[in-house]
């Protein structure tokens, strides 16, 4: 008799309730504009989906730990749904970067950039994956899209140009007025005055064998390829000189126009409303 109460009764009031806890969760998640304290607890059992992107699926369940850990990073005023999906979305796709340039984190080297962080210290908190991660993802990232490889278009026509300078050294005002730097301000290619302990390191290697007017061959920053000529040179006295310098610049790879073209090609689809 018993059995049979279990079969009948018990076992589909079981499932109808089930039933019921899921369309509960399901119209909350999906229809309100805050979840339950219910959905987020369910949400831990069922996979609700969050997003699907390039075949990787982010649960509710996953976005609700990243809203609870991320937040204490933000201002109230970055608190809401869709910044944080914005947010988790560039951190999936920082990881599949990762996986695409076949870059190895080595979990010494991540555990050194968790030491080493400026937050971290100032604050006094333990390393949270969701906040640094994706910041150590974003420095290995730049690292190896800066790499030769990935700039060759780039890397060949300085190259060109330097021949042609070597040949023409008069064309060099034309070919800093055409590739130039636009975050140096106004006119793009020139730079100074400044001390010679103000020069970077590539630059005060050189200074000793050059004089004004003439160019120094390629040179590679973190922000591109530069064939830099030494416009001008003041004596301040005592040894110490102002220098200025013109520059034909070929940028390297942007991190962010990398990341956004990603974003572009890649296949997204919300379950949350965006």
């Amino acid at each position: 008799m018993k059995k049979k109460f279990i079969k009948k009764k018990l076992f589909p009031m079981c499932l109808y309730l089930i039933l019921a806890v899921f369309l509960f969760c399901f119209f909350d998640i999906y229809f309100t504009s805050q979840q339950s304290l219910v959905s987020k607890f369910v949400s831990r059992f069922i996979p609700y989906p969050a997003v699907l992107m390039n075949g990787k699926l982010i649960t509710v369940h996953q976005y609700n730990n990243f809203w609870g850990d991320y937040q204490n990073y933000l201002t109230p005023e970055g608190s809401e749904k869709n910044l944080f999906l914005k947010i988790l979305i560039r951190n999936v796709a920082l990881e599949q970067i990762i996986t695409k340039l076949n870059l190895e984190i080595e979990l010494e080297e991540l555990n050194n950039f968790y030491k080493n962080n400026k937050y971290l210290k100032q604050n006094q908190t333990e390393p949270n994956d969701y906040f640094l991660k994706p910041l150590f993802y974003r420095r290995e990232i730049i690292e190896k899209i800066t790499e030769d490889e990935f700039n060759l278009e780039n890397k060949k026509k300085i190259e060109l140009i330097y021949a042609d300078l070597v040949e023409n050294p008069d064309l060099f005002a034309s070919y800093s007025e055409l590739y130039k730097d636009d975050k140096l301000g106004i006119d793009g290619h020139l730079i100074g005055w400044l001390a010679y302990g103000d020069l970077p390191d590539y630059l005060q290697s050189r200074m000793a064998k050059i004089e004004v007017g003439d160019f120094i061959p390629i040179t590679k920053s973190i922000s591109g390829y530069h064939i830099y000529k030494l416009n001008g040179k003041i004596d301040k006295g005592e040894g110490s000189y102002y220098y200025q310098f013109d520059q034909v610049f070929l940028p390297l790879q942007n991190f962010d126009d990398y990341l956004n073209n990603f974003l572009k090609q890649s296949k997204i689809l919300y379950f949350f409303k965006n």
